[in-house]
Formats: C-alpha cells, sequence, structure tokens
C-alpha cells in the first residue's frame, strides 16, 4: 500500500479537536504564545485534522484566547489571501517567525494551474461581473455562484480565458485544511460536537491504552460521523473542567472513550501541546489500520 500521497486524501471519518485557550496561560511572552499555538496548528495540519475547536475554559484569559484563535485562524489561511481577509491586530506581531503549514490549500507559487485545480478566494465585483482572486495576476471569471461576496472555494474550468466555478468543501476530493470553530465553555463544545454526531475521546492520564479500546473504537467509527478528541489545560483533565464549570459529565455523555496516550510517561507532566502530537499520532495510526487506510 502506498503511504504516502499528494495532495492527501478525505479521511474516511471527520476527526476533530478540542483545545483549551488556556494551554497558553503558562507562556509569558507573546513570542512564546504564538510558537505554541503555531504548534498546534501544525499538528493538525500534519494529521489531515477537519475541525480544531478552541474552547474557554475556567483558567483561560481572553488575551490568549484571541492569541490562540487569532494565530490559528491566520495559518490556516491561504498566504496569498491574508491581506484579504485576515485583519492585522496585535495578536499577530509574531505570527512571521511561524513556518508555513504548507497544506494543499497553500499552493505553491511555481505550482500549474490546470482545469480541475481547486483554490480558495474572494470574490470581487469588476465591471459588472463576478470575479475571484485566487492568488493569480489575473482575476478568473466565475460563471457560476450562490454568493457575491465573500470568501469561495473554486475549481478551474477554463485557463484562457481563466474562467472558474464555486463549489462546495464536500466536492473536494482531498484534505485542504482545519475549520476553525470557539466555544465559551467545553461543556458547550462538546453538546456541539454531540449534535454533530462526533463520537468524544478524551486525552487524559487517567484513561486506557490505546490497546485496550480499539475494539470499542473500531465499532464507533461504524456508527458516527467523526471523532472528537479532548484536551485539558495545563492543571485540569477535561472532566475536571466540566466540574469547574458547574456541570455533570454524565448529563452530557453517556458513552466516551478516556485514553492515555503516553503510559508510564517519564516526566512528572507532559506539555498540552506535546499530548497534542503525541495523541494524534497513536489515533492517526489506529485509524489508518482500522480502516484500511484514511
Amino acid at each position: 500500500m502506498q503511504h504516502f500521497k499528494w495532495p492527501p486524501p478525505r479521511r474516511k471519518i471527520e476527526l476533530a479537536i478540542l483545545v483549551p485557550s488556556s494551554i497558553l496561560r503558562t507562556y509569558h511572552h507573546l513570542r512564546e504564545k504564538t510558537f505554541v499555538a503555531g504548534l498546534i496548528a501544525r499538528a493538525a495540519a500534519i494529521f489531515r485534522i477537519n475541525k480544531v475547536v478552541v474552547y474557554k475554559d475556567p483558567e483561560s484569559r481572553n488575551n490568549d484566547f484571541k492569541v490562540l484563535v487569532s494565530v490559528l485562524r491566520y495559518l490556516r489561511e491561504p498566504p496569498y489571501l491574508r491581506k484579504h481577509t485576515i485583519p492585522i491586530t496585535k495578536e499577530l506581531r509574531y505570527a512571521g517567525i511561524l513556518p508555513p503549514l504548507a497544506t494543499p490549500n497553500h499552493p505553491k507559487r511555481e505550482e500549474v494551474i490546470e482545469p480541475g485545480s481547486i483554490r480558495e478566494g474572494v470574490l470581487i465585483e469588476k465591471g459588472g461581473r463576478l470575479r475571484a482572486f485566487i492568488g493569480l495576476s489575473e482575476l478568473c471569471e466565475v460563471e457560476k455562484c450562490k454568493r457575491t461576496s465573500g470568501k469561495v472555494l473554486v475549481k478551474i474550468v477554463s485557463i484562457k480565458p481563466l474562467k472558474c466555478v464555486c463549489i462546495d468543501e464536500s466536492e473536494v476530493p482531498n484534505y485542504m485544511c482545519y475549520e476553525l470553530q470557539t466555544h465559551n465553555t467545553l461543556s458547550e463544545a462538546l453538546r456541539a460536537m454531540l449534535r454533530s454526531d462526533y463520537y468524544i475521546i478524551m486525552s487524559t492520564k487517567k484513561g486506557e491504552v490505546i490497546s485496550e479500546v480499539l475494539g470499542k473504537l473500531k465499532q464507533k467509527l461504524r456508527e458516527r460521523r467523526g471523532l472528537a478528541i479532548v484536551f485539558g489545560s495545563p492543571n485540569y483533565d477535561p472532566d475536571e473542567i466540566v466540574a469547574l464549570e458547574g456541570q455533570n459529565l454524565s448529563d452530557i455523555l453517556t458513552d466516551f472513550i478516556e485514553l492515555n496516550s503516553a503510559p508510564l510517561q517519564g516526566v512528572r507532566t507532559i506539555r498540552s501541546y506535546e499530548a497534542v502530537f503525541i495523541t494524534l499520532t497513536i489515533i492517526s495510526n489506529a485509524l489508518y489500520a482500522l480502516l484500511g487506510g484514511s
């Protein structure tokens, strides 16, 4: 089996991660906070995460929430669109130090455009006609689109002249990048995942190892649209965060998996961004095996 493909295929089952904004709390300088936010974005891109959900927890500071969300949004945006879609704010002061994600929605400058190519763009009305800026010197004439402004996904249908049509994300055959969502509490985020038919996996030192939950995970993959992996804060596991929010976890979740992704860890504590990389490595490989490649 070929284990590397470019562009990477869409996942057979969607994958989401839920991270607290207090993940940045232990870092004091904006440069450090920006770097850690960049690591979360990089992990999400490497493991083809469909949704990155940032939630506020009891330890969250408003500034950290703004920094994490701003950096995640900035990095997922195609570089050629940033000046059109990302306002310059103080939270992005050090965003320039971060390497690009190099996901499929970040095409190389020398990449050849041909019929069938897919790009993200912004709609522009010019000369009474709808066009899209897709990072080229020439605007693309839009032949079919339900919208008249804002950001869109387009597929090239003609090169000379340059023409395109708007498409839905579901029509893209490969992984593009993550979608960003925010919630005011973990309880709220969990309920949103359940409404979207995601099964919950909690990353916690109190959990079981992957070999002990593979059978249950395989069953849930047949029943649910996606998996949502929940990460706690530097001081609290996800169940403790829900309790601090004044909620009973059993009132929200009746069935979920608790996963310890680093059994018998050799350090007193694992940093939150380290837990993201470790857990996603394990989950991604498990899904790849259970789904026959994904």
